[in-house]
């Protein structure tokens, strides 16, 4: 009796691990042809998708481009009228714009300058050295122009060449022969100095807090806020919010002047 029981137990297992077993159902000619312009249908309607949301992006890149030029054309012709239309700031245009097609970081410079001139209005600035600042902000890479190109289409460095890119700092005097001598100290204190830190860890002198001039603390700032908010900035990392990059720059009260923060929170 328990063999016929172990026996129809076993049977019964037998037909229900067999039912939970898939079988293949062979595709008739018919359902392949019912299925195949599905299925190509499905693959056009995703390639036309993949081209709107591409032209949708464009014209969104478009038209955040255009704005963008048009408040640069406003500030530089603040700028231009505080300063007397000296022919300088034109070449400090020039220069930006040429640093940015060399380092693939279109439109850069114009963000950090109008960004940096703003800052130093809130700062309670006189508008010739708010002026001043936002021309540095332009052509503070300018030391990048003599380093190989293709460092600015790495993601990861070798120490060598961030060796480079630390040394550029002090590369950008023979770029600035155009400024006039009233002016170059604000522009070499400034391009030199953007990259030293509040507590005194940054380069190439290791200045801290008071020490570091206060037009390179706010292009400093403003430098690293576009870095991290703009994709054109950085290509290979996801930028952030405007909130987030404030939180991540008050969190480096080691790096940035707080004051300065405490602006850019109420400007962006």
């Amino acid at each position: 009796m328990e063999e016929d029981f172990l026996a129809e137990l076993k049977s019964l297992v037998s037909t229900m691990l067999a039912n939970l077993t898939p079988r293949r159902v062979p595709v008739s000619r018919e359902t392949w042809r019912l299925l195949l312009p599905l299925v190509l249908a499905a693959f056009v309607l995703f390639i036309l998708f993949l081209l709107l949301a591409k032209i949708v992006t464009h014209i969104q890149r478009k038209r955040h481009t255009g704005k963008l030029l048009e408040q640069f054309g406003m500030l530089l012709s603040e700028v231009d009228a505080v300063l007397g239309s000296p022919p300088f700031i034109a070449r400090c245009v020039s220069l930006g714009e040429e640093i940015d097609v060399y380092t693939n970081r279109l439109e850069n410079s114009k963000l950090i300058a109008m960004l940096s001139y703003r800052i130093a209005l809130k700062t309670r600035m006189c508008p010739e050295q708010a002026a001043l600042c936002f021309c540095c902000a332009l052509v503070a890479d300018a030391g990048m122009l003599d380093l190989p190109r293709q460092l600015f289409f790495r993601e990861i460095l070798t120490g060598r060449e961030r060796k480079l890119l630390r040394d550029q700092c002090r590369a950008f005097i023979y770029q600035l022969d155009f400024v006039p001598s009233g002016y170059l100290q604000f522009f070499v204190e400034t391009c030199s100095c953007r990259k030293e830190n509040m507590d005194g860890s940054g380069y190439p002198e290791g200045l801290k807090g008071g020490d570091i001039p206060v037009l390179a603390r706010i292009v400093r700032a403003a430098e690293d806020y576009t870095a991290m908010t703009e994709r054109k900035a950085r290509k290979y990392l996801v930028p952030l919010s405007s909130r987030a990059a404030v939180r991540e720059m008050r969190k480096s009260a080691e790096l940035y002047d707080q004051r300065i923060v405490n602006i850019i929170e109420k400007l962006v």
